[in-house]
């Protein structure tokens, strides 16, 4: 199916309107006791925080790999929550330093068997949108241990931006239409940042199946942190409230805890444009967490709709940057890339995952790692 896929999404087929009566059934159905696969990596200018408290590893490039189980669970309005067992898991990180063997790499083991049993917190609006996200189920009793985990955080991120479903009102069959909301074409990083995102969607029935293509482009701003900043400890550092037109997501993977953020601004001053953020001290002094930097994305993605259940069974995407000219010098010449896999299994469907642990960069052969095999036959 990855082969078809990629070829439909080259070569769009003309569109088919129905005249029947279209309804489409709840969105939250594919959480209903469903099993899900996810495959993704990516490969970006930031880094996240893995391995354990004894053996940190900062990786910039990434695959992993997951099954889970999710169920409904409670009403909160106008949005409902969902739990995302992880069956299993493997989780792939390139560094120049990695070695097979050693203890970060086995850091890197224990850390996948540890997600299995972790559950998958979203919560998803009426449209089918996943609007918040959250990892329940690692250790996080300590500074260092919120780092790891909300670098796992920042990786399974890719998982709930996969779910993202964006239909419109009317019945979509050979039909296209633009969105401004694809989470895919946001950098991933500690710190998610704003992005001015312009998508285009069109459902076409192709030899019996409904086939989604999207195409899009977005300009995407995140925060590269600075690893050798100064980190406050303890509450003595706190300062309370976080002002920021930023989601607070992953702060402890640049060392800090929510309640202890500030945003220092600089420049014009600006809500729509962060120059530079700090952890503000006990003393007023700011820890700087590096340097915000800008991306032009490129997205092509193909999904498998079941238009009875009324939500993409199968999805493909790839994602495609490079840094715009007013990124600081540190990234220039640095691409972005993204891309993944979701398909919905079987009740009893076995699948089988890679291994875990340090595999060698992409695009490369190494003799004492594995190579990096991307996750789609698109490249």
């Amino acid at each position: 199916m990855f082969f078809v896929l990629a070829a439909l999404a080259q070569s769009p087929p003309a569109p088919q309107v129905s005249e029947e009566i279209f309804v489409w059934q709840q969105p939250f159905s594919r959480f209903d006791d469903k099993r899900w696969l996810v495959r993704s990596e990516v490969v970006s200018p930031t880094f996240a925080t893995v391995g354990s408290v004894k053996s940190p590893i900062r990786a910039n490039a990434w695959q992993l790999e997951a099954v889970v189980d999710c169920q409904l669970a409670d009403n909160r309005g106008k949005l409902r929550e969902v739990e995302c067992r992880v069956e299993d898991a493997a989780l792939r990180v390139h560094t120049p330093d990695g070695r097979a063997g050693s203890r970060q790499d086995r850091a890197m083991v224990e850390l996948a068997q540890s997600l299995v049993g972790a559950n998958l917190q979203l919560q998803v609006n009426r449209k089918g949108r996943v609007v918040n996200m959250d990892l329940d189920g690692l250790p996080e009793g300590n500074l260092e241990e919120r780092r790891v985990v909300d670098g796992v955080r920042m990786m399974m991120a890719q998982v709930s931006n996969a779910f993202q479903m964006d239909f419109p009102d009317e019945d979509p069959r050979g039909r296209v239409w633009n969105s401004k909301r694809e989470p895919l074409l946001l950098v991933a990083a500690p710190t998610q940042g704003m992005g001015s995102v312009r998508v285009q969607r069109r459902l076409d029935s192709v030899d019996g199946n409904w086939i989604q293509q999207t195409r899009g482009r977005s300009v995407s701003t995140a925060v590269v942190p600075n690893p050798d900043a100064g980190i406050p400890r303890g509450r003595s550092a706190g300062i309370t409230g976080l002002q920021s037109p930023l989601p607070a997501i992953s702060w402890a993977a640049a060392g800090a805890r929510p309640y202890d953020i500030r945003s220092r601004w600089s420049g014009t001053g600006r809500n729509n444009r962060v120059r530079g953020w700090s952890l503000g001290s006990a003393t007023g002094q700011p820890y700087s967490l590096g340097m915000d930097f800008t991306y032009a994305l490129e997205m092509a993605a193909v999904s498998v709709v079941d238009l009875e259940r009324g939500y993409p069974t199968e999805r493909v995407w790839t994602v495609r940057g490079q840094p715009t000219a007013s990124s600081p010098g540190s990234v220039t010449g640095t691409s972005y890339w993204s891309a993944g896999v979701l398909r919905e299994l079987a009740v009893d469907e076995g699948v089988e995952l890679g291994n875990s642990g340090f595999i060698g960069a992409p695009n490369e052969e190494h003799e004492d790692l594995d190579d990096w095999v991307s996750v789609t036959p698109v490249s």
